[in-house]
């Protein structure tokens, strides 16, 4: 694995629901929020801030991220 630097805007998405899961991300500043978008709700599942990993379902092998 080759870590990377990657910067988002508020509102960018890391990743969405059925993608197929190929990285992990660790929150270093700011904040990321973890939701599933259903067709008449969003329901959010965390809210994580630095220090925090989001994706880590990549990590055991899971196909696809089961969260936005």
């Amino acid at each position: 694995m080759n870590p990377q630097m990657r910067n988002f805007q508020k509102g960018d998405h890391l990743f969405r629901e059925g993608e197929k899961a190929l990285f992990v991300y660790l929150i270093q500043k700011g904040a990321v929020t973890s939701y599933l978008q259903r067709p008449k709700q969003t329901i959010e599942l965390a809210h994580l801030t630095a220090n925090h990993l989001v994706g880590e379902q990549s990590l055991f092998g899971s196909p696809t991220y089961n969260s936005s």
